[in-house]
């Protein structure tokens, strides 16, 4: 589903870039209907198995980090589409006028 998205900036990022490449992510994630249902099924069936596998401590460095920006993204969306939380350009307006 990220075919063609850069999530460098998540993993070797500061904490502003880190940021901004999980709301481009969500952004990404939502061009279609079609593609945010699918990648919130699938990230609700993977943050389910993860909690079962990670502490276990059988997880790389690499899976857990994997697994935490899928379920940032996941985050960030369900709280966009569900209840009263601000849209992506409110929050980017935030950023930029806080400096975040």
């Amino acid at each position: 589903m990220f075919i063609g998205f850069d999530s460098s900036r998540f993993y070797n990022g500061n904490p502003t870039e880190r940021l901004l490449c999980l709301n481009l992510a969500a952004e990404f994630i939502q061009t279609s209907k079609k593609t945010e249902m699918g990648f919130m099924d699938l990230s609700r069936k993977m943050k389910a198995a993860y909690e079962i596998c990670y502490p276990s401590g059988h997880l790389t460095d690499k899976e857990t980090n994997k697994a935490q920006f899928y379920l940032a993204i996941h985050s960030i969306i369900y709280k966009q589409t569900k209840g009263n939380a601000p849209d992506a350009e409110v929050m980017n307006k935030v950023v930029e006028k806080n400096g975040v």
